[in-house]
């Protein structure tokens, strides 16, 4: 899995492992202020966000999951036991 990190001057990376910050992170002063300068970084690099950019329109993606079937009879009967 990836996970995209956006950086305070807008860049960028692609990461394979990230964590959450700890409630007391979430409660840290400095950790607060430092959210506020990375909002703030951001909305002057890319603007505010405009909602109208999110498309409501339906798209590509499959609308009922795809389950593949099993190519054989011996297979098809092993998923009805299991």
């Amino acid at each position: 899995m990836c996970y995209y990190v956006l950086k305070k001057n807008g860049e960028i990376l692609a990461r394979s492992t990230v964590r959450n910050l700890l409630p007391e992170e979430w409660k840290d002063e400095t950790e607060k202020q430092e959210r506020k300068e990375f909002d703030k970084s951001i909305a002057e690099i890319y603007g505010d966000f405009d909602e109208s950019l999110i498309h409501k329109m339906q798209n590509d993606e499959m609308m009922e999951p795809y389950y593949n079937e099993p190519e054989n009879e011996e297979l098809r009967r092993y998923q009805k036991l299991g």
